[in-house]
């Protein structure tokens, strides 16, 4: 059973800042909102899910789902983390597995690319984890960019998808 978390439940660093983003609907659909990057420096997006929401004795993938706008750009490269609240160390915030937003062929052998849906949305998997019997409370899932403050626009994300491993 997949767990969905929109956008509008997503922790956006400068979220309330309508010159960095903006909460608006896809070009082709009214009955969702979407966060969509205008213009920041750093970009840094997290979701939560508490496991008691979920299945024990299972494993998950979380897949941050978006499009880019044409012209979008400084979104080649972030970085991705996936764990247990409790389990983040002092010094290893900003350490996480690197990620393409844009489709890089030679990308797959060092890092996620993304994979395309439908209507134009595309997938990258930011993590995964797994629930065992006495494990508690939240999962933080983390896409972010801190290294290269250099401009990005373009990423609309529609949400985070939390799915078990079949």
């Amino acid at each position: 059973m997949s767990k969905w978390i929109p956008a509008p439940e997503l922790t956006i660093t400068g979220i309330k800042d309508q010159e960095s983003w903006i909460l608006t609907h896809p070009p082709d659909c009214t009955s969702i909102v979407v966060a969509e990057l205008r213009h920041a420096t750093l970009l840094s997006i997290i979701g939560k899910i508490d496991v008691k929401n979920l299945v024990k004795k299972t494993r998950y993938n979380a897949y941050l789902v978006f499009m880019l706008k044409e012209g979008s750009k400084g979104l080649e490269q972030a970085k991705a983390t996936v764990r247990y609240v409790g389990d983040i160390v002092a010094g290893t915030y900003n350490r996480g597995a690197t990620i393409f937003l844009v489709d890089k062929k030679e990308a797959d052998d060092f890092g996620q690319v993304p994979q395309p849906l439908k209507y134009g949305w595309k997938e990258i998997k930011l993590g995964d984890f797994t629930y065992e019997e006495g494990d508690e409370g939240m999962v933080r899932m983390r896409l972010f960019e801190k290294n290269k403050l250099n401009p990005k626009s373009g990423l609309i994300v529609k949400g985070i998808e939390v799915r078990p491993i079949e």
